[in-house]
């Protein structure tokens, strides 16, 4: 047997379930990003790939102050957050921002805004850590 039928793991037998529906979603007339929202982190990166990474990098890095780029509803920022000195995130979807600043709300080192990731209004080098994940 394959690696995929040896695995016995809910969340990834969740995603493969969501997938064909997932795909259709992304092909229509709307953006996707737009279509998911607020829920982001449960339509992308099946098995949580990205959030295992930014978990082991926490143990790494000072984040200091950090620029996240293309941030999407803000589920990254959420999870650096409480590491971070402070977090501007910038995304060019006004829905998916609105869920990035209902999302973060909490975090007061939190700032998002929307921008266009090719021509970012931030000063130079003031950032100490730059993500731009799925972008």
């Amino acid at each position: 047997a394959g690696l995929r039928e040896g695995l016995d793991d809910s969340l990834l037998a969740g995603d493969r379930e969501r997938l064909p529906r997932v795909l259709a979603e992304r092909t229509g007339t709307s953006g996707w990003a737009d279509s998911v929202a607020g829920d982001m982190e449960r339509h992308y990166s099946p098995g949580r790939t990205w959030e295992t990474l930014a978990r082991a990098l926490l143990q790494l890095l000072d984040t200091g102050a950090v620029l996240d780029i293309a941030s999407g509803d803000g589920v990254l920022a959420e999870l650096l957050a409480p590491h971070a000195q402070r977090i501007v995130c910038v995304d060019v979807s006004p829905r998916v921002v609105a869920a990035a600043q209902a999302r973060l709300q909490p975090h007061a080192n939190v700032e998002v805004r929307q921008g266009d990731m090719h021509a970012l209004d931030l000063p130079a080098a003031s950032f100490d850590l730059v993500s731009m994940l799925h972008a």
